[in-house]
């Protein structure tokens, strides 16, 4: 849809690598991460549709100007995911931390 051309949207998911550089950037050690697959399966159509265009494509949605197309895009959505196996899927990943400040901090890393 033209109404996400050049969007990137408000979120950012960062997978475990990218996030123990992050935390070891800042002065975290013995950090260790992990992704976990989390997947959840919705128990009905109407429960899907009300969960993805309230949750996961609310922003997405903001962004069609016209209620029938608004309507359609999480109809289509909602009858894709009716034929996938299982139906009603949501392939959640859960990203694990861990990791400890050091005994002593630099004030302007850990304030």
């Amino acid at each position: 849809m033209q109404f996400f051309s050049g969007w990137w949207g408000p979120w950012e998911y960062a997978d475990d690598t990218t996030t123990a550089e992050r935390l070891r950037a800042v002065g975290f050690v013995d950090v260790r991460t992990s992704l976990e697959p989390t997947p959840v399966v919705l128990a009905s159509s109407e429960e899907y549709r009300r969960f993805i265009t309230s949750v996961i494509f609310r922003e997405h949605l903001a962004r069609v100007p016209d209620d029938k197309l608004r309507a359609r895009f999480a109809t289509t959505l909602t009858e894709q995911a009716a034929g996938d196996n299982p139906p009603f899927e949501l392939d959640y990943c859960r990203l694990n931390l861990r990791g400890k400040r050091p005994a002593k901090t630099d004030p302007e890393t850990f304030p």
